[in-house]
C-alpha cells in the first residue's frame, strides 16, 4: 500500500499528539501544525495526502483552511473536526467539495483512522476518474484539431469564435488572427452572393444547411470545399453559436472533371466513328476503282496521273478517317509483344530526321524490361505525333526527351486518375522544351478538333488519336506541364511476359487465283469494287447484299465457295450471324472479315479465335493479298460444341 502523509491541525497540544500517535501507529506519515498558517507554509513546503484539521482555531477556522487547499491543492484529501457544529455552513463547504468529510468530537480514533482510510481511496479514485477525463478531452481534442476536415464555429453575426488546426492549415492563418478577428465571409466565398445569402437563412430557419464554397486561404489561394452547418442551442429555441464543417472537395472536383471529360470524349468518339463508317465505305470505292483504273491504263497513259492524284487524295481521306477511329477506339489493331526500348530504339534516326535539325533529340531507354502487346504500327503513330507536337510547341528550337521506364499503378494512383487499373505499366515519356499549357488546354487538349496552333498547321485530330490508342490498348495517358515550362506526355501501356516475335518477310507480289469466292456486302460500291478487283486477279465472284442471301448461297453450292467475305454490320443479318450459322453449315469454311467501324465484343472474339480481318478503306491490291493469304492456309479451326455460340 503506498504510504501517504497526513497533516494533522489543531490547536489543542494534547489531541494533536493523540492523532499524531495513532495515524503514525496506522502506517501513515505524520505532519503537524497547531494553526491554519502553519498548515499552509507546510503544504507549501512539502505534498500532502490528506489534511485533518480542527475547525475552531484561532485566526483561521478549519473549514476556511480546507476551502484554500482545495483551492490551491485539489489532489489533496480533507477531513473537518469540530465539537460545535454550524451546520449551514458545513453542509455549504461538502456541497462546494472543500471538505470530504465531517467528523464530530469526541472523535474515536480507530473511526476517525477509518474515515481517513476511505476519504484516502476515494480521492485516488476521484483523480483517476480525473486523469481519465483528462486523457478523454486531450483525445476529442486532439481529434478535433487534427481531423481531415475542417471545423469552424461562428456566432448569429458571423464573428469567428474556434476553429481547429486543420482549417488554420489550409487557409495560412494562426488562431489569434482568425478567432474574433474573422467573419466568416471573409474565409467562405461563393461565385455567387446571393448562394451565400440562402445558405444562411436556411441555416437561420432550419438550423441545419450546407453549401458548396471556396475556402480563400492567405494571398488568395481558393479550395473547393463543402460547408455542413448546424445551429448550436443555449435553450430550447435559443440559437446562439453555430458550428460547421468544412470538407476539402478539390478531390472529388478532379474525378467529377476528369468524368466529364471521359464522358464528352466518348460521346464525341460515338459520333465520329459513326460518320467514319460511311466514309471508309466510299473511300474504298475511290480507292478500288481508280486502283483497277490505273492497273488498266498502265503508267504511261495521260489518265493515269489524274487517277493516281484521286488515289492519293483518298488515301488522304482514309488516314483523316483512320484518326478518327482511332480517337473513337474503332480501330482493329494487331497487338503482339513489342519491345518498347527496341520500337522507339528503331525509330529515332526517322524521328530525328521528322523533326528541324533545332530540335535536340535525347534518348533514355531503360533497362528494365518494357515489352507491352500492342499494335507497332499504331504505336509508332503515338511516338510520332507526341513527337511532332513536342517540335510545334517548341516552335522547331529546343531539347525533346524521350524516356521508357516501368511503373506500378497502387490504389492511390487508381484513385486520383480516373479510368486507369491497379498493375505493373512499361511507359515512354515525350517532353519538351517549350511554351507548356495551361488548364484549360489541358483540359481539352485530347478532344478531336482542337488545337491551339494557327488555322491551316493542324488538324487537331493529332492528340486525339493518341488517347484512342492509348485506351484502346488499355493503357493510361497522362500529361504534365505549366505555362512557360514545357511539357511531359507520358503514355502507360500493360506489361506483357510474351516474347517478342520475329516478323517474316513479305512476298514480293501477289498472285491470283482460280477458286470462287463469296462477297457479301450491302454498300453497292464497295460490292462493286470487290468483285471487279478479284475477278482481275481471275477468281469467280459470288454476291449477296444481305446475310440471308449469303447464308441460301452457300448451302445451295456445298462445296463449290472457297472462301466467303463479309461485311460486319448489314441488315436483317450481321457478320458475326453469318459467321456462326457458316461454321454450322461447315466447320472447316474460311471467312475474311471486313468493316469499316465498330470494334464490338463478338468482332474481337472472331479475331482472336483467329479469323482474318480487312479494316475498310483497303485497296484493291490489299484485299487481293490477304484473300491469297487465306486461301493458301488451314482453315481456322471449329471450337467445342459448347462454345459454338455467336462469336
Amino acid at each position: 500500500m503506498k504510504s501517504h502523509t497526513i497533516l494533522l491541525v489543531d490547536d489543542d497540544d494534547l489531541a494533536l499528539r493523540v492523532l499524531e500517535r495513532a495515524f503514525s501507529g496506522a502506517g501513515y506519515n505524520t505532519l503537524t501544525a497547531s494553526c491554519a498558517d502553519q498548515a499552509l507554509d507546510v503544504l507549501n513546503s512539502q505534498p500532502v495526502s490528506l489534511v485533518l484539521t480542527d475547525n475552531r482555531m484561532p485566526g483561521m477556522k478549519g473549514v476556511e483552511l480546507l476551502g484554500e487547499t482545495s483551492r490551491r491543492w485539489p489532489e489533496c484529501a480533507r477531513i473537518l473536526t469540530t465539537a460545535f457544529v454550524d451546520l449551514e455552513s458545513t453542509i455549504s463547504a461538502i456541497n462546494e467539495g472543500s471538505v470530504h468529510r465531517f467528523v464530530s468530537k469526541p472523535w474515536d480514533v480507530e473511526a476517525l483512522i477509518q474515515a481517513a482510510h476511505e476519504v484516502l481511496e476515494q480521492q485516488a479514485g476521484r483523480q483517476n476518474q480525473s486523469a481519465t477525463l483528462e486523457a478523454l478531452r486531450a483525445e476529442q481534442q486532439a481529434l478535433y484539431h487534427h481531423a481531415p476536415d475542417g471545423y469552424i464555429s461562428f456566432t448569429s453575426d458571423e464573428v469567428i469564435t474556434r476553429t481547429n488546426e486543420t482549417l488554420l492549415k489550409w487557409t495560412g492563418f494562426s488562431s489569434p488572427e482568425v478567432i474574433g478577428k474573422l467573419h466568416l465571409d471573409e474565409l467562405i466565398v461563393t461565385g455567387n452572393r446571393g448562394d451565400y445569402g440562402d445558405f444562411l437563412n436556411r441555416l437561420v430557419e432550419d438550423g441545419r444547411a450546407s453549401l458548396e464554397a471556396e475556402l480563400v486561404a492567405r494571398g488568395g489561394n481558393k479550395t473547393p470545399v463543402q460547408v455542413i452547418a448546424r445551429a448550436a442551442f443555449r435553450t430550447p429555441g435559443e440559437r446562439v453559436l453555430y458550428h460547421a464543417t468544412i470538407r476539402d472537395i478539390s478531390h472529388e472536383k478532379q474525378l467529377l472533371a476528369q468524368l466529364i471529360q471521359a464522358q464528352k470524349v466518348e460521346s464525341v468518339g460515338r459520333l465520329v466513328g459513326g460518320i467514319a463508317h460511311d466514309f471508309n465505305n466510299l473511300i474504298t470505292g475511290i480507292l478500288g476503282f481508280s486502283g483497277l483504273s490505273l492497273r488498266q491504263l498502265g503508267p504511261d497513259n495521260p489518265v493515269a496521273r489524274n487517277l493516281a492524284e484521286i488515289e492519293k487524295a483518298a488515301q488522304g481521306a482514309a488516314k483523316l478517317v483512320s484518326q478518327l477511329l482511332a480517337y473513337s477506339r474503332r480501330q482493329i489493331g494487331k497487338p503482339v509483344p513489342t519491345d518498347l526500348n527496341q520500337l522507339i530504339r528503331e525509330n529515332a534516326g526517322f524521328l530525328t530526321r521528322t523533326l528541324t535539325e533545332t530540335v535536340k533529340v535525347n534518348v533514355q531507354l531503360s533497362d528494365e524490361q518494357t515489352t507491352v502487346k500492342a499494335d507497332p504500327g499504331q504505336i509508332h503513330q503515338v511516338l510520332l505525333n507526341l513527337c511532332v507536337n513536342a517540335r510545334d510547341a517548341m516552335n522547331g528550337t529546343g531539347t525533346l526527351t524521350i524516356e521508357t521506364g516501368r511503373a506500378r499503378f497502387d490504389e492511390e494512383f487508381i484513385r486520383t486518375h480516373l479510368g486507369s487499373k491497379a498493375g505493373d505499366y512499361a511507359y515512354f515519356s515525350i517532353t519538351d522544351t517549350g511554351s507548356g499549357m495551361d488548364e484549360f488546354t489541358k483540359q481539352r487538349i485530347f478532344e478531336p478538333f482542337f488545337t491551339t496552333k494557327e488555322v491551316g498547321k493542324g488538324t487537331g485530330l493529332g492528340l486525339s488519336m493518341v488517347y484512342g490508342i492509348v485506351k484502346s490498348h488499355d493503357g493510361y495517358i497522362t500529361v504534365e506541364s505549366e505555362p512557360g515550362r514545357g511539357a511531359t506526355f507520358r503514355v502507360y501501356l500493360p506489361l506483357c511476359r510474351e516474347a517478342v516475335q520475329v516478323a517474316a518477310p513479305q512476298a514480293a507480289t501477289t498472285k491470283g487465283g482460280r477458286e470462287t469466292i463469296l462477297v457479301v456486302e450491302d454498300e453497292p460500291i464497295v460490292l462493286l469494287v470487290a468483285q471487279q478487283v478479284l475477278s482481275d486477279y481471275g477468281y469467280t465472284l459470288l454476291a449477296a447484299a444481305n446475310g440471308r442471301d449469303a447464308l441460301a448461297t452457300f448451302r445451295n453450292r456445298p462445296g463449290e465457295i472457297s472462301l466467303v467475305i463479309t461485311d460486319m454490320w448489314m441488315p436483317e443479318m450481321t457478320g458475326t450471324d453469318l459467321l456462326c450459322e457458316l461454321r454450322r453449315t461447315n466447320p472447316d469454311v474460311r471467312v475474311l472479315l471486313t468493316s469499316g467501324y465498330s470494334v464490338s465484343p463478338d468482332l474481337k472474339k472472331a479475331i482472336t479465335e483467329g479469323f482474318p480481318f480487312l479494316q475498310k478503306p483497303y485497296r484493291g491490291d490489299e484485299l487481293a493479298k490477304m484473300v491469297r493469304e487465306i486461301l493458301d492456309s488451314d482453315p481456322v479451326k471449329q471450337p467445342a460444341e459448347n462454345q459454338l455460340v455467336e462469336v
